[in-house]
This record gives structure tokens, C-alpha cells and sequence, in this order.
């Protein structure tokens, strides 16, 4: 994350899971007690948090993201991301958007992997490169993700 009290970059090191509970007000103030939100280390200059919220009204996850960041007038809060995965069930064009890519991503592996084992001509042989690792990376990813999105 970059640091505008120091004005570089710095590496994140570690981090703490904690679940809060909002079924009772007793729950959440018990679980809101585990936070260090006081900055009891004196080394630590920033600290990153991250709220997981599963919101089954919108079919989504939301991650927000902030980075609290300590300084002489006190804290700063520099930086605010919000992520959403959508986990609604698909529609009948996005699956066949999937099968498509699917297939022509499938296509490309296989005519790349034949021109390395089943070649006719010594010209046309082939070694196994970077890009039929990525081509395999993108038929299991397509494949993974649309099993998710499917289910």
C-alpha cells in the first residue's frame, strides 16, 4: 500500500482474522473487543481493513477495504476499495458466452499441444512454451468458473 506520511510503499506482513457478530448488541461489542483499533504497537504504521459482507438480497459478496493510517495529527484514512462478486445465478447468454470461449480456448490448447507431439512436418514441430501454459490456465479457469457460476 503507499503511504502518504511517508510517501512510499510498504509491505504488508501479516494480518488477523476476526468475525464480528451482529446477531445481539452483546455479540457485536464482544467481538468488536478483539479489534486492535487503538494501534497498541508503536511500529505499526498503517493497517488495512477488510469488510466481508454477504448480502443474500443482492446474490453478491461485497469486500470493502479501507487503509487506516497513523500520523502525528492522527489517523488518516487514505484509501476505500469496494469489490463485488456477483453470485447471482447466470442467464442463458452468459452460459453461452462461457461455451463459447470454452470452446475456442479448448481449440487453441489442442492445436498448439498437436503441433508438439503429432506434427506431420520437422518444419512445423514445436516446443512447449509459456503460452500453452497459459491457454491450459484458461480452459481450467473457464471451466472452474463456470461450474461456480452454474451451481
Amino acid at each position: 500500500a503507499f503511504s502518504y506520511f511517508s510517501g512510499r510503499i510498504s509491505a504488508q506482513v501479516g494480518g488477523n482474522w476476526t468475525q464480528l457478530a451482529f446477531s445481539t448488541e452483546e455479540a457485536f461489542d464482544e467481538s468488536i473487543e478483539t479489534l486492535d483499533y487503538n494501534w497498541t504497537s508503536t511500529t505499526t504504521r498503517a493497517q488495512q481493513m477488510a469488510l466481508i459482507i454477504y448480502a443474500p438480497s443482492f446474490d453478491a459478496v461485497f469486500i470493502l477495504r479501507y487503509i487506516f493510517e497513523q500520523s502525528i495529527a492522527g489517523r488518516v484514512y487514505p484509501s476505500t476499495r469496494l469489490e463485488t462478486i456477483n453470485l447471482s445465478p447466470m442467464r442463458d447468454g452468459d452460459v453461452l458466452i462461457y461455451g463459447v470461449c470454452l470452446v475456442f480456448s479448448l481449440i487453441m490448447l489442442l492445436l498448439g499441444l498437436r503441433r508438439i507431439w503429432c506434427y506431420q512436418y520437422e518444419e512445423e514441430k514445436s516446443t512447449l512454451n509459456g503460452w500453452h501454459v497459459v491457454n491450459a490456465i484458461l480452459v481450467v479457469t473457464l471451466m472452474v468458473s463456470l461450474a461456480f457460476r452454474k451451481s
